[in-house]
């Protein structure tokens, strides 16, 4: 059963469910870049309990999934972060212009370019949310997509974002979707993958 949320403003910790801000990897992984060299975003940082809790999916205690994606604003970079199908784009995306870590958390380290932080809050009730957590993806180009050894874990719509993440995922249309490891491997695990996709 999915479990709608909501993404507010509200300073979070780092610890916290939120999008943009730091992320947890001082001391643990350098900064991701995407292939072209350029220093990527933290999009989004989900601790392990948040997640066990709302999307079924277990990454390990003390740990958090940071996702990473690339984000240009002034520049046109919708197509370094969508997926519909083609296997071109998703070997785009494994090529690293989004990235998602599962590793223990580290220190809070900022990034070059630092989206502001915003809380993200599970909701009681309502099947019909447009971003939700656990249970089965909606809208899909690809409806057959299916992952290895992934399991999906939630989807953003961008019309919920707040106006400083607005241009997120270059359309205010656009719907992000993050897909874990069923079963993250020690260290870092970065075999997960989050993609956006427009109508």
């Amino acid at each position: 059963m999915p479990t709608p949320l909501a993404i507010t403003p509200d300073n979070p910790r780092p610890s916290a469910p939120r999008l943009g801000g730091g992320a947890l990897i001082g001391g643990v992984a350098p900064w991701p870049h995407g292939p072209t060299g350029q220093p990527l975003v933290l999009a989004a940082s989900l601790p392990a309990a948040f997640l066990a809790e709302h999307a079924g999916i277990a990454i390990g205690a003390g740990r958090v999934a940071s996702v990473f994606t690339t984000y240009a604003p002034g520049t046109y970079f919708l197509d370094a972060i969508t997926y519909g199908g083609d296997p071109a784009e998703l070997a785009l995306l494994r090529r690293g212009t989004t990235q998602v870590l599962v590793h223990v958390a580290g220190a809070l380290v900022h990034g070059a370019l630092e989206l502001p932080a915003h809380g993200i809050h599970a909701q009681a009730g309502g099947g019909d949310a447009l971003s939700f957590i656990g249970g089965a993806p909606n809208w899909l180009q690809n409806e057959d997509l299916e992952l290895d050894g992934l399991a999906f874990a939630c989807q953003i719509d961008g019309g919920d974002l707040p106006q400083p993440l607005r241009d997120l995922f270059y359309l205010a249309d656009g719907v992000g979707y993050l897909y874990l490891p069923a079963q993250a491997a020690e260290g870092i695990d970065r075999s997960g993958l989050f993609f956006v996709q427009v109508t």
